[in-house]
């Protein structure tokens, strides 16, 4: 089984969810072994070990980024290792200062979700607001209709289309999905 949980691998993701094949080994950097699931455990290890964000039974999962740029309405987040800039929504002003790492939860309302066989993850447009997403479901909250995609970052997508359910999609399920404007940022 998969898990969610920070590791004291050197080959760590430093924004979003590390992926632990079993205890003490990881897949190898940029891979997607797909299927995961949150246990929400912490790994062995000090505190501060890792910049990997957990996910218990009643968080949602973070990601962790540079901001970028940041007025009172919108802020810029870079994802690290990447060349991706987010334009999101800011849920409030965030007090942080430009250049420094912020960690929070990134909201989307998706249009129809399909389940799609071949391709990798990612967010579309590189630059600007988040259009499409691609990636694995990791998570999801079903009485709310949250289904959480492993994109690059995480984005906890908001089911719009009444003939879909967050039970439609299993953990590991690959979809991709068009975005509604106005993807957020919480913190």
């Amino acid at each position: 089984m998969y898990s969610a949980t920070p590791t004291n691998s050197p080959h760590r993701h430093e924004v979003g969810i590390l992926w632990s094949l079993t205890p003490g080994s990881t897949p190898a950097p940029g891979s997607d072994p797909g299927g995961g699931r949150f246990t929400g455990r912490p790994a062995p290890g000090k505190p501060g070990d890792h910049d990997v964000d957990t996910m218990t039974a009643t968080a949602l999962p973070t990601t962790t980024g540079p901001l970028l740029a940041n007025t009172d309405q919108q802020i810029e987040l870079g994802l690290v290792g990447t060349e991706y800039r987010l334009h999101l929504q800011a849920s409030r002003p965030l007090a942080a200062e430009v250049g420094r790492r912020v960690t929070g939860v990134i909201r989307a309302r998706a249009k129809r979700v399909d389940k799609v066989g071949i391709g990798g993850r990612f967010v579309e447009p590189v630059f600007g607001r988040p259009r499409r997403v691609q990636g694995r479901v990791v998570g999801r909250d079903e009485q709310a209709r949250l289904i959480f995609i492993s994109c690059g970052p995480v984005v906890v997508c908001q089911l719009t289309d009444a003939r879909q359910s967050a039970t439609d999609f299993a953990d590991g399920n690959f979809v991709a999905c068009d975005l509604e404007p106005g993807a957020t940022f919480e913190t």
